[in-house]
């Protein structure tokens, strides 16, 4: 398992703007299908991120220093 905070660092903007993006169209989805089960993981998460988060609006100095290496990593699991 993974600490939230570090979820949170590493990729809860992303999760938080998803979910705010995705929102409407999975209550729609969730409607039509008549279960509330879609995505449900999804926002489990980005409300326990909102909930839990102590990030600052501003990229932390590490992330501006690890940026690279974690590109690289990407690239040598892509391949």
């Amino acid at each position: 398992m993974v600490p939230l905070n570090v979820v949170d660092e590493l990729l809860g903007g992303t999760v938080r703007v998803a979910w705010r993006k995705l929102r409407g169209y999975v209550e729609y989805e969730r409607d039509r299908a008549g279960s509330q089960k879609n995505w449900e993981w999804f926002q489990w998460l980005a409300e326990q991120l909102d909930r839990h988060s102590k990030a600052p609006d501003q990229p932390q100095s590490w992330r501006l220093r690890c940026l690279p290496l974690l590109a690289t990593i990407v690239l040598e699991l892509r391949c």
